[in-house]
């Protein structure tokens, strides 16, 4: 897992960490750090589709064998990109998570095929598209504004958990690795707000713009 991701994961254990912690995609490959050691006295279960180091059940995020509700802490962090039903993760991680639950998720955007099966790249509002199933979710990403490469979403069924939560991630997102020599993370706002920003801060210099047009740092009139 990367650093910034990791310590994404890191930053929200130490303000939830309700159990059972279940995370998918488990599999400690080689260079990766096993997130168990940051929810340290939960019950921890590390799912994956096939066995190995750092998994303790065979299970398929699409069609799960929790049962309804029964999850507190649930991660799927650098994981979804692998799933080709991509979807139905999202209705099952909906469906087994607790009342006063936390789903966790990680993806990379600008990132090489690994691991295959590698099938998606989501944009910040595709995530937030998938996430909207949730009553309370939040989308940042990392890199340029126009051209990320990283997805950060956490989303949960009670306003409070997802409260307290983002507080603690706003003061503390400064900590994830790219931060300190002033790469941007940013909150998805909306469509809206990504227009109004996208025009403001990069239509000067976006390359489709200039590819399209043949003209480069000519601003389009803005919205």
């Amino acid at each position: 897992m990367r650093p910034n991701a990791l310590e994404f994961v890191k930053i929200i254990s130490e303000v939830h960490n309700f159990g059972p912690v279940v995370e998918f995609g488990s599999l400690i490959l080689p260079g990766h750090q096993d997130l168990r050691g940051f929810f340290p006295k939960r019950k921890y279960i590390g799912c994956d589709i096939e066995k190995g180091d750092g998994v303790d059940r065979i299970d398929d995020c699409t069609k799960s064998k929790f049962a309804k509700g029964k999850v507190g802490t649930l991660i799927m962090c650098e994981t979804l990109e692998h799933v080709d039903k991509i979807w139905l993760a999202f209705k099952e991680a909906k469906r087994m998570l607790h009342k006063n639950g936390l789903f966790l998720v990680t993806m990379p955007f600008i990132f090489p095929i690994h691991y295959i099966p590698d099938y998606w790249r989501l944009t910040p509002q595709a995530l937030d598209n998938f996430l909207s199933i949730f009553p309370h979710r939040m989308v940042f990403f990392q890199g340029k504004y126009n051209l990320p490469h990283t997805l950060f979403g956490i989303a949960s069924n009670l306003n409070i958990v997802m409260g307290r939560t983002s507080k603690h991630l706003y003061d503390n997102l400064g900590r994830v690795p790219g931060s300190e020599d002033g790469e941007m993370i940013y909150q998805w706002g909306g469509p809206k707000e990504f227009i109004h920003q996208w025009t403001k801060e990069v239509v000067e210099e976006d390359q489709w713009y200039s590819e399209i047009t043949g003209i480069r740092g000519k601003a389009v009139k803005k919205l």
